[in-house]
C-alpha cells in the first residue's frame, strides 16, 4: 500500500521520473493494493470475530480492543489512499508528471502508523497485544496511596483530553487542503460538519458503493465500510451513548476553538466522573485487605503505559484528515473526514473510560482503576 501510494505520488522534482505513467495507470496499482489489504483485513478480522465468540469474557476483550487496532489501521489507509484523490479529477490518460497544483509534497503517515515510532508500538503490534490484564509477572510490595490513584485518573483523563483535541484539530485542517475558505477560527462548513458529527450519517451510505463516482473515492468508502463495521462490534450496545459523549466534546470544541483543550479536559473529568472514579478506587483500596497491596502499585503503572499504547495512535493518525475532506460520502454531502474523526473520538472516549472503570456506559474491556485498586 505505502509503495503503491508513493508511486502514484512520484516527486516530480525528480531528475528520474517514472517514465510515461498514466493517471490511470497509477489508480490500478493502488487499487490492487487496496484490494490485497481488505483481503488480508478481512481474514483477520474473522479470525478476531471466532475469538471473540469461543473465548471467555478476558479473552472476547481482547478481541474487541484489537479489532480497535484494525479499525485503526483502515483509517490509515483511507489517510493514505485520500493523497491521490486529485488523480480521478483528470483524464486517465494524463501523464502523472503532467498533473497540475498537486501537493504532492504532503507527508504520507500510513507507515508510521502502522509499524510505530522508534521504541513505541505501531498498529500492526497492537494487533497481537490484548487488554494486558494478566497479573502472572507481577511480583514485589508497594504502599499505595490515594495519590497514586489520583496520579493514574489524571494522567488517563489528560492523555484522552489530549487526543480529542487533536482529532479536532486534524479534522480541522481542511483550509491545509484548499478545501474550504481559511479565516479566522473554523470556517462555517468545517463547524457544522463537525457538530454533525454525533448524527454518524454514513449507516445507509458505505454499503452503496455502486453510487460513489470516482476510482479513489470508492477505494475510501471501501475500507470506510470496514470501519463502520469495525466499530459497531467493539462499541456493541454503548454505541448511541459514545456517539453523543463524541458529538459533545466536539461542540465544546468548536464553541471556543481559542479554549478548546481547557473546555475538554473538563468535559472529561465530567463525562467520566472522576470524582466518582476516585471514589470507588479509594473504598476498593482500603477494603481490599493487602496490607502494602501487593501488585496493585505496578498495575496502576501498566494501565497508564496501556492507555498511552491505545490511545497515542489517535494523535498520528489525525495528521491525515485533513485529505478526508476531499472526498465526498455519496449522496449526503458529508465529506469522509468527520466520518473518520468521529470513529476516532469514539475510540479515545470508550478506551479511557473503560480503563477508568467509569461508570457512565462503558463495557469492561480492561480492569480499570477501580478494579486494579481492589486487587483485580
Amino acid at each position: 500500500m505505502v509503495d503503491a501510494v508513493s508511486e502514484a505520488r512520484f516527486d516530480r522534482s525528480s531528475d528520474e521520473p517514472v517514465a510515461a505513467l498514466t493517471v490511470s495507470e497509477a489508480l490500478g496499482t493502488v487499487e490492487v493494493a487496496v484490494s490485497a489489504w481488505t483481503s488480508v483485513a478481512d481474514d483477520v478480522e474473522a479470525q478476531l470475530d471466532a475469538e471473540a465468540r469461543v473465548a471467555p469474557p478476558e479473552g472476547q476483550a481482547g478481541a474487541r480492543v484489537r479489532q480497535g487496532a484494525l479499525m485503526m489501521l483502515h483509517i490509515a489507509v483511507m489517510n493514505e489512499v485520500a493523497l491521490v484523490r486529485p488523480l480521478e479529477l483528470v483524464a486517465g490518460d494524463t501523464l502523472v508528471v503532467e498533473v497540475p497544483d498537486w501537493p504532492t509534497e504532503q507527508a504520507a503517515h500510513l507507515y508510521d502508523a502502522a509499524f510505530g515510532a522508534p521504541g513505541e508500538p505501531g498498529l500492526v503490534e497492537l494487533l497481537t497485544i490484548g487488554t494486558d490484564d494478566d497479573q502472572g509477572w507481577l511480583h514485589g510490595q508497594q504502599t499505595v496511596t490515594d495519590l497514586d490513584l489520583y496520579s493514574t485518573v489524571s494522567t488517563i483523563v489528560e492523555r484522552s483530553a489530549a487526543a480529542v483535541t487533536s482529532v479536532i484539530a486534524g479534522v480541522s485542517a481542511a483550509p491545509l487542503v484548499g478545501m474550504v475558505p481559511q479565516g479566522a477560527g473554523l470556517p462555517e462548513s468545517v463547524r457544522q460538519a463537525l457538530e454533525r458529527i454525533a448524527e454518524w450519517a454514513i449507516d445507509d451510505v458505505v454499503d452503496h458503493l455502486a453510487e460513489i463516482a470516482g476510482r479513489v473515492s470508492r477505494l475510501v468508502h471501501l475500507v470506510l465500510a470496514r470501519v463502520r463495521r469495525l466499530l459497531g462490534k467493539i462499541l456493541g450496545t454503548h454505541r448511541d451513548a459514545v456517539a453523543a459523549a463524541a458529538g459533545s466534546l466536539v461542540a465544546l470544541a468548536v464553541e471556543d476553538p481559542t479554549r478548546k483543550r481547557t473546555l475538554v479536559v473538563k468535559a472529561m473529568i465530567s463525562l467520566y466522573g472522576t470524582g466518582d472514579v476516585l471514589d470507588r478506587a479509594h473504598d476498593a483500596l482500603t477494603g481490599a485487605g493487602r496490607g502494602p497491596h501487593f501488585g496493585i502499585h505496578a498495575r496502576l503503572e501498566r494501565l497508564k503505559t496501556s492507555n498511552k499504547r491505545w490511545v497515542t495512535p489517535v494523535r498520528g493518525l489525525t495528521l491525515g484528515l485533513g485529505w478526508l475532506w476531499t472526498v465526498p460520502l455519496g449522496p449526503t454531502g458529508l465529506p469522509v473526514a468527520p466520518v473518520a474523526a468521529a470513529a476516532l473520538l469514539a475510540w479515545t472516549v470508550l478506551v479511557s473510560g473503560d480503563q477508568l472503570d467509569s461508570a457512565n456506559h462503558f463495557p469492561n474491556f480492561w480492569k480499570g482503576v477501580v478494579q486494579r485498586a481492589g486487587g483485580k
